[in-house]
């Protein structure tokens, strides 16, 4: 390991314990048997050395989403799964880094090189927005969702991953990605449940409206 990646690797160690705020550049040179001054050769800042961890995740996690969306060969189900997968299995060989890109990609936000992982983050949306645009035109998914809402909802449940998944944890990651996935597509809802809870949330909705009373039963009429 060359000394610019034992670094990297280090630093990623104590963001990941201790939090970006509460790492100093003292913190990571002892940690790779340098002075600060040291670090400097290397890196400018605490924050180039972040911005080093988010864009090497963020450019991984893109490269892969790109090439699930290109697999013409699948389906838009199928690509769907593998895009969860792409996402969701960086966790387990770079659990470390993903858990702080994900928990940590604020605190550089006012660097100039934000704006390239600003532009990574975009391109990284447009495809997953693409492949439900594409998966809706071809009645794979329903076209009465608003897809961008879908892909930043999804988007954001991977993203959550970091504050509590552990690859050494109980949950196996392809047990997460099978479950992301039902969520994703059919939700948790039992087949045939929908419809109730969808006509038992109106009537709820109705009976706490104010100024709405109920209407009056219809007598029948009587014979004498």
């Amino acid at each position: 390991m060359d000394r610019k990646t034992q670094i990297v690797r280090r630093a990623t160690e104590l963001f990941n314990t201790h939090g970006y705020a509460h790492t100093s550049l003292e913190d990571i040179a002892k940690q790779v048997n340098l002075r600060r001054e040291g670090i400097y050769y290397y890196f400018k800042d605490k924050s180039d050395i972040l911005t080093e961890i988010i864009a090497a995740q963020s450019k991984a996690l893109l490269t892969g989403l790109i090439g699930v969306v290109a697999r013409s060969d699948l389906s838009f189900e199928e690509r769907l799964r593998l895009a969860i997968r792409n996402h969701l299995e960086r966790f387990n060989p770079h659990y470390l880094e993903m858990a702080v890109a994900t928990r940590e990609a604020s605190s550089v936000t006012a660097k100039p090189k934000f704006r390239q992982l600003r532009t990574i983050w975009k391109a990284y949306d447009k495809a997953l927005l693409s492949l439900i645009v594409g998966g809706q035109k071809a009645g794979a998914f329903r076209k009465d969702v608003e897809p961008k809402i879908a892909a930043f909802g999804i988007i954001g449940m991977w993203q959550w991953l970091s504050r509590w998944y552990h690859p050494e944890g109980p949950v196996a990651m392809d047990q997460v990605v099978d479950i992301f996935y039902t969520i994703a597509t059919t939700g948790i809802l039992n087949p045939g449940s929908g419809d109730r809870a969808v006509k038992s949330g109106r009537a709820s909705a109705r009976r706490k409206m104010p100024g709405m009373a109920r209407r009056p039963r219809s007598s029948k009429p009587t014979h004498t």
